[in-house]
C-alpha cells in the first residue's frame, strides 16, 4: 500500500512540474532543470544582447514558476592561458564587455520595481563569477574555456526576487555607453529556483 501511495505522489509532483513549465508565456526560452543538474531549476534564456553600441531592449513574460530569481547576463565562452586563468580578477577589468554602461530594470505588472541597476559592467554594482568549462590542461595549445556570469548587485549584496506564476513582468535593458567593441557572447538570461 506504501509503495502505491509513494508512486501516486511521484506522479503528481511530475504533472505539477510538467504544468508549470507549460504556463510560461513571452519573450525568452524556458528551461526546467532536472534535480541537481544546474544550480537552479529554472531558467529563461533572453538571447544575445549588444554591448558595443547603443541598443534598447524590453521583454515582456508572465507564467514563470513562483520561486526566488536573480538577473545573469553570461559572457563567453572566453579562451585563457593558465596565467590568465589564475589572475581571473584582472581579466574581467581588461575585458572590453567590461567597459559598457548598463540600465537594467525588472517591473511587476502594477509597476513594482523588482531590480533597478544602472552603471559601468566593471564597476562594483555588478558581481562577476566564473565557471570554467574544461580542465587544465584543456589542450595542446595550454588554454581553457571560461563562461563569466555577471549578477547585479545593490549594496554590495546579490539581487534576488520573488516571481508569481500568475503575474506579467517587464523587462527593459539599455546599453547607454557602448564598449569600443566585443568580443564574446553575451546572453540575458533569468534564474531561479535555487537548489537549497
Amino acid at each position: 500500500m506504501k509503495k502505491i501511495g509513494v508512486w501516486w505522489v511521484l506522479v503528481l509532483v511530475l504533472l505539477v512540474s510538467y504544468i508549470g513549465c507549460r504556463k510560461y508565456q513571452g519573450d525568452g526560452a524556458f528551461r526546467k532543470y532536472r534535480i541537481f543538474s544546474n544550480h537552479c531549476q529554472y531558467e529563461v534564456d533572453f538571447g544575445q544582447i549588444t554591448l558595443d553600441r547603443i541598443d534598447n531592449r524590453t521583454y515582456q513574460f508572465s507564467g514563470a514558476p513562483s520561486s526566488e530569481y536573480w538577473l545573469c547576463l553570461r559572457i563567453g565562452p572566453v579562451v585563457l592561458n593558465r596565467s590568465q586563468a589564475e589572475n581571473l580578477d584582472k581579466v574581467v577589468l581588461e575585458m572590453p564587455e567590461g567597459k559598457a554602461e548598463l540600465s537594467l530594470s525588472l517591473f511587476g505588472s502594477m509597476g513594482t520595481v523588482l531590480v533597478q541597476v544602472h552603471s559601468q559592467l566593471s564597476s562594483p554594482s555588478w558581481h562577476w563569477s566564473e565557471t570554467r568549462i574544461t580542465n587544465f590542461p584543456p589542450q595542446a595549445d595550454g588554454t581553457a574555456q571560461f563562461y563569466f556570469n555577471v549578477y547585479p548587485k545593490v549594496d554590495n549584496s546579490d539581487v534576488f526576487f520573488k516571481l508569481r506564476a500568475g503575474e506579467r513582468y517587464t523587462m527593459r535593458i539599455a546599453t547607454l555607453n557602448p564598449s569600443q567593441n566585443q568580443e564574446h557572447e553575451v546572453e540575458l538570461l533569468l534564474q531561479g529556483g535555487f537548489w537549497k
